[in-house]
C-alpha cells in the first residue's frame, strides 16, 4: 500500500482542514481525478490524485486538521515505486487491514501533538517568554491541539501568527493627514483612486515598495508594485494581491478587485493569488473609523488605511467653506523606512489624489 501525504500546497502553510472528499474507500481513480477538498489557512483547494490505483484506505475524515506531510489516503497500486510527493510508511505496510485505522491515527495525533507544541515553544522564544515549567509534549499533546483546532478555524490561526510576528519584529510609526476631494464626482472610485495614488507615491519614494528580512537584515527594494488589498468576510481577514498594479488602468483595477472579492466571497481563492504583496491598502473606513494604526506585516515596510469620508468646515480664501476630506493612516516600519521618507510618499498620495479631475 502507498499512502498520500498532504503536500505543501503553499509557501508557509503547514496543514489544512479537509472539506469533502469526491471518493471513498473501494473506489478506482485515475490520475489527476479529484480526490478532495481542503482549506487552508486562506483559501479551498482541490487535490487530484497523483495516479491510478484502488482507494483502500481514507486516514483523514471530514473537518479534521492534517499537517503537512501526514497520510491522507492509501491507495493499492501495481508499481509499487510510483511516486513523488507520496510517502511509504513501511513500517506499517505489512500490517492487517483492520490494524490500519487505529494505527494511522496514532501516528498521525502524535505528529501533530508534537508538531504542535514545537510550534508553541519556538513561538514563545521568538515573543522572549520563559520556557521554564512549560508540561512535557505528552501532556500537551490533547489540549494544545484542541484548543487551537477548536476555537480558531486556519485563518484566524495564520492572522494570530501573523499579528505576532508583526508584534515582535517592526517598530511601528503611524503618520495621519487627510485629502480634500471635494472637487471628486460622486462616482469616483475612491479604492482604485487610491491604488493609482499610492503607485504614483512608490514611484517618488521606491523604498516604500520593499521586503525587509530581519533575520539577514537584508532590504530588497521591489521592482513592480504588488498590491495587497484588505478583504474582510464572514470567514476572517483576506488579503489578496494585484500583481502589476502601476502597469493596469482604472477599469483593469476595478475588474481585479471586483473577482478579488469574489473569490474571498466563494473561499475559492488560491494561495498564489494572496502571495508577494509589497503594499497593502485597508479601506476601513467603508465600515467606520477616520483614522488608524494599521499593522505591517513582514516582509513588507508599510500600510495604508483609508477612513470614513466625512464633511469638515475649512477655511479658503479667507472664508468657512465646507469640504470633502479623505483620512489617511500610514503606518512605516521605523527600522527600514525614516520619517522623511514617510511623510514625501504620504505627500506624494494627498498631491495626487486632490489633483484629480471630476
Amino acid at each position: 500500500m502507498k499512502y498520500f501525504k498532504l503536500p505543501d500546497l503553499a509557501e508557509g502553510l503547514t496543514d489544512a482542514t479537509v472539506i469533502e472528499w469526491f471518493v471513498k474507500e473501494g473506489d478506482e481513480v485515475l490520475v489527476d481525478q479529484l480526490l478532495l477538498s481542503v482549506e487552508t489557512a486562506k483559501a479551498i483547494v482541490e487535490i487530484p490524485s497523483p495516479y491510478s490505483g484502488k482507494i483502500l484506505k481514507i486516514a483523514a475524515q471530514n473537518g479534521e486538521t492534517v499537517f503537512v506531510g501526514e497520510p491522507l489516503i492509501g491507495f493499492d497500486l501495481e508499481d509499487d515505486d510510483a511516486n513523488t510527493v507520496v510517502g511509504n510508511l513501511s513500517n506499517i505496510e505489512s500490517e492487517p487491514t483492520e490494524d490500519l485505522t487505529e494505527k494511522i491515527n496514532v501516528e498521525a495525533s502524535q505528529q501533530k501533538g508534537d508538531r504542535i507544541q514545537i510550534g508553541i515553544m519556538k513561538l514563545k522564544q521568538e515573543l522572549g517568554l520563559s520556557q521554564e515549567n512549560k508540561p512535557p509534549i505528552t501532556a500537551a499533546k490533547k489540549s494544545t491541539s484542541a484548543k487551537l483546532s477548536g476555537n480558531l478555524d486556519n485563518t484566524r490561526q495564520l492572522m494570530a501568527v501573523n499579528m505576532a510576528k508583526s508584534h515582535t519584529e517592526v517598530v511601528p510609526v503611524t503618520v495621519f493627514d487627510e485629502a480634500d476631494i471635494t472637487q471628486w464626482s460622486k462616482n469616483t472610485d475612491i479604492t482604485v483612486a487610491l491604488i493609482q495614488a499610492i503607485c504614483t507615491g512608490i514611484k517618488a519614494v521606491p523604498i516604500m515598495n520593499s521586503h525587509y528580512d530581519s533575520n539577514t537584515q537584508n532590504l530588497s527594494q521591489q521592482t513592480n508594485v504588488n498590491m495587497g488589498i484588505a478583504v474582510d468576510s464572514s470567514h476572517g481577514l483576506y488579503v489578496p494581491v494585484i500583481s502589476n498594479a502601476e502597469t493596469k488602468n482604472a477599469s483593469e483595477l476595478r475588474d481585479d478587485l471586483n473577482e478579488l472579492k469574489s473569490k474571498v466571497g466563494s473561499k475559492t481563492i488560491q494561495p498564489s493569488e494572496m502571495a508577494n504583496a509589497n503594499f497593502t491598502l485597508s479601506n476601513f473606513g467603508m465600515f467606520a473609523g477616520q483614522f488608524a494604526t494599521p499593522i505591517v506585516i513582514p516582509p513588507m515596510v508599510a500600510i495604508l488605511g483609508l477612513g470614513k469620508l466625512s464633511e469638515k468646515p475649512a477655511i479658503i480664501n479667507q472664508a468657512i467653506q465646507p469640504r470633502r476630506v479623505l483620512p489617511l493612516s500610514l503606518t512605516f516600519d521605523h527600522r527600514i523606512i525614516t520619517g522623511g521618507e514617510a511623510t514625501r510618499f504620504l505627500a506624494e498620495i494627498i498631491k495626487h489624489l486632490e489633483s484629480l479631475s471630476p
